[in-house]
């Protein structure tokens, strides 16, 4: 049907959660496609989450309107979902038909609903005037995981109602379409009523305005082969397959490819996680090495290192996701009976071949040799079989052959175009139906009383009969338990003392004898019940325990403004390194409500080493810092990859140490320095949240200094001098106003400025130097407190580098010979020429 036949309509869409999952797409599309064509669109959901939707959700493209979703929350406890988003629904339809005017308002021709079809009859008997349209993605109660056992049993039991409403209230719409052919036939094997009606089939689109033309042409990582998977992080999307057939290529196939997870991630999902931590754990075992990045982290251009074998990306922005299908060499799609799957067109428009299970819509979208590949999900061998194949240079202009093809047959078969003239077409159909309509007001009544009377009392009993069965497992495990504690005393021979009220139970393979008094004990104990609520439970009182006060004091310094808090310092503490040092500075106070956070530090130099023969000629020693927070090492858990605040101590720490090195006397060489903080200077003081601005990564940096400027002596390597960092404050003084302190601990102060230098005491020189805060005219007086207290931990270094070299000194002289001339002992001996 041609644009500008049909006659414009007010449109009304309902969808429960407006995501970024397939159906949202779909909505959207067909809101958005609807609305460019003339009519009057308007979309209702129960939650929109900003920061978790589509662009046209949020922006203003659309009419978006949140109702219902104040009453009733999406689950109890992670549980009853399916009952509480019933719920939700009724209450958004009774908050626009009900208890306002507002649906009157909208005055829709046509109500698009979908997923969940509870709202069907109430649109019809609140506004019979309209015709109801239910979009079918697959029959909900099918979407449930099934489990075995009582626990399965209760939960078929329970879901029992909420199919059959779901299966009378699709049954109310006025036109049932489906996403596809296969779903077609779910939905007739699923139901009694679709044998009687017609279902067309409506495909999903994607947008092709943006089609490219011009094939991949996006790089994102030079060197590596992108093979990529774009899938919510659910357990039934079986990501795992993925990584199982990229697990199958060699080593040396690996080096030139990565594997990219990427796809719609939500944080308060639990299934979510779930899923994740599992792919993360079977890359492990698998020997992957594997990064995540969060959507914060997806707007910077290094995303990874060489190293990373998987990349995990959630929730990526529609703009990522596009350079990613451009750059994408193979889209590997795992779902299995998957109903559509928008994705595979996604991939195809972009001119990228798909590999995908021959099970549900890929069968429809997906050309097996010409488009992509069909392989069965049980066969993990012929999927990395099709990943070898696509890695081969070889092969690139039979990929670019497929990847033509698939473009064709999105343009032609599932454009926006095809989708709305599709849509336009059923909508007209159903204005124009004279047909008469069943009556609603008893079904409405029955739904109401069904979902109220036997839904709600069915899930608390599910709820209780559950918790039963737990507890009758329980009772199980420790009648177990004690029955072998029973077998286990009978092995053993108690020994009676009358003088004390003691029983002595010892193993023992001899019959021995029991005394009468022993006897009659043991009687008396074995005729009382068994305490079964816990195994091993004190035979006396217990004191109770008596915990420290919860109110955390704020810690104040103790000492002086010009004092530095004791450094320990030691070198050669990991013998595979070079050099290594390790640097540590105590909690400047110890009692636990007031106790400030310690520093500690390792660092490990390893080099100066050649650099490879392909490598371009350096004429100095290249140097390379390497700054990570251990995941405990502060209050808010790290992650193991480099944050910013990481990779900006790593510069400050390249540029002190550059200054120091005589980096002429290894050309063609490297270095690194890596630095590991198994303690961080938290700002606020423990037992709070409190992480403040920032100011502990001052001393973080100056104990890095510091500990890499031993750790470099320590491996051999020139340097001009000894570098130390150190740190002065202005803070606020209650008695004095502002003041100036060395060494400051954040959680002690409260801190206006602050400012760090790494400084050269012998050649009276500042290599790096880091302000924070306003310090206002007095400048220059804090980077002369700045270099005092570097001066000072200086002292320190000093020492603990002359004890190391001391001790390398003793260990290379030879042991002294008996009958040695004491004259002789202080005479150069001859130098020995071998070979």
């Amino acid at each position: 049907m041609t644009e500008g036949i049909v006659s414009s309509k007010s449109v009304l869409f309902v969808h429960p959660d407006l995501g970024i999952g397939g159906a949202e797409r779909l909505v959207i599309d067909a809101a958005v496609g609807l609305q460019s064509r003339g009519h009057k669109v308007t979309v209702i959901t129960s939650y929109r989450d900003t920061n978790h939707c589509f662009d046209e959700a949020r922006d203003g493209t659309l009419d978006v309107r949140v109702r219902g979703d104040r009453l009733f929350p999406q689950s109890f406890a992670g549980r009853f979902s399916i009952l509480f988003a019933i719920l939700r629904q009724i209450a958004l339809v009774f908050s626009i038909a009900l208890f306002s005017s507002e649906l009157k308002t909208i005055a829709p021709d046509i109500i698009f609903v979908d997923q969940l079809s509870v709202c069907v009859p109430l649109f019809r008997y609140f506004y019979p005037r309209a015709r109801v349209l239910f979009y079918g993605h697959y029959p909900d109660r099918l979407l449930v995981k099934s489990e075995k056992g009582i626990k399965g049993a209760l939960k078929r039991g329970y879901r029992v109602p909420f199919d059959a409403t779901e299966g009378w209230s699709t049954g109310c719409a006025d036109s049932i379409v489906v996403n596809s052919n296969f779903t077609r036939s779910i939905y007739r094997k699923t139901f009694d009523w679709p044998r009687s009606r017609e279902l067309k089939v409506i495909y999903p689109c994607v947008n092709t305005k943006n089609a490219n033309m011009d094939g991949p042409t996006e790089i994102l990582w030079p060197g590596k082969k992108v093979l990529l998977s774009i899938n919510r992080f659910e357990g039934k999307k079986n990501l795992a397959l993925a990584i199982k057939a990229y697990a199958g290529l060699t080593a040396a196939e690996r080096s030139g490819a990565r594997l990219v997870m990427a796809g719609g991630y939500d944080p308060n999902n639990a299934e979510n996680a779930t899923t994740h931590r599992e792919l993360q754990q079977l890359a492990d075992s698998l020997g992957l090495t594997h990064a995540t990045f969060k959507p914060q982290d997806t707007q910077v251009t290094d995303m990874s290192t060489d190293d990373v074998d998987v990349l995990f990306l959630l929730s990526i922005p529609q703009a990522l996701k596009e350079r990613l299908l451009q750059a994408a060499w193979i889209l590997i799609y795992t779902p299995t009976d998957e109903h559509f799957g928008i994705v595979p067109l996604e991939a195809m428009l972009a001119r990228t071949p798909v590999l995908a299970t021959n099970t549900g819509g890929p069968l429809e979208t997906i050309y097996d040799g010409r488009t992509g590949w069909l392989r069965s999900p049980d066969k993990v061998e012929a999927w990395t079989d099709v990943l070898r194949k696509s890695l081969i240079p070889s092969t690139r202009d039979e990929l670019n052959k497929m990847g033509h093809k698939g473009q064709d047959r999105v343009l032609a078969e599932f454009s926006e175009t095809k989708m709305i003239d599709s849509l336009e077409e059923e909508m007209e159909r159903m204005v124009l139906d004279k047909k008469e309509r069943s009556k609603i007001m008893p079904e409405v009544v029955f739904a109401l009383l069904f979902t109220t009377s036997i839904a709600i009392p069915s899930g608390i009993m599910a709820t209780y009969v559950m918790f039963w069965a737990m507890n009758l497992e329980e009772q199980k495990m420790l009648r177990e338990a004690a029955e072998n504690a029973t077998l286990a005393l009978n092995q053993c021979a108690w020994i009676w003392s009358p003088k004390q009220d003691v029983k002595i139970i010892y193993a023992s393979n001899k019959a021995r004898t029991m005394p009468k008094a022993a006897a009659s004990h043991v009687a008396l104990h074995s005729n009382m019940q068994a305490d079964r609520r816990r195994l091993n439970a004190p035979a006396g009182g217990t004191a109770p325990p008596v915990f420290a006060s919860a109110k955390t004091t704020p810690p104040r310094r103790r000492r002086k403004a010009d004092e530095h808090r004791k450094i320990f310092l030691q070198t050669g503490i990991v013998p595979s390194a070079a050099g290594s040092a390790y640097y540590e500075l105590p909690p400047d106070s110890v009692t636990p409500a007031s106790k400030t956070s310690s520093l500690k530090i390792t660092c490990t130099v390893h080099g100066p080493r050649p650099l490879p023969r392909n490598a371009a000629f350096s004429p100095n020693l290249l140097l390379t810092t390497h700054v990570k927070y251990a995941p405990f090492a502060t209050k808010m858990r790290r992650g193991y990859v480099r944050d910013s605040s990481e990779r900006d101590l790593g510069l400050h720490l390249e540029t002190a140490l550059r200054g120091v090195i005589i980096g002429e006397r290894w050309p063609k060489s490297a270095a690194d320095v890596v630095i590991t903080v198994l303690e961080g200077e938290d700002d606020g003081p423990a037992g709070t949240s409190d992480t403040g601005s920032g100011w502990g990564m001052l001393s973080v940096l100056a104990g890095c200094i510091t500990a890499a400027s031993a750790a470099i002596v320590d491996a051999g390597i020139d340097c001009v001098d000894l570098v130390s960092g150190g740190v002065a404050a202005l803070v606020h003084d209650q008695a004095n106003g502002l003041t100036t302190v060395l060494d400051p601990a954040p959680a002690e102060h409260e801190t206006r400025a602050a400012c760090l230098v790494a400084y050269l005491q012998s050649r009276d020189e500042i290599t790096e130097m880091w302000m924070k805060g306003d310090a206002g005219g007095d400048l220059e007086g804090l980077i002369e407190s700045a270099v005092q207290c570097a001066t000072l931990a200086r002292t320190v270094l000093v020492e603990a580098v002359k004890d190391s070299t001391e001790a390398k000194v003793a260990a290379m002289s030879p042991p002294e010979e008996p009958g040695t001339n004491a004259t002789a002992k202080g005479r150069p001996k001859d130098v020995v020429m071998t070979g």
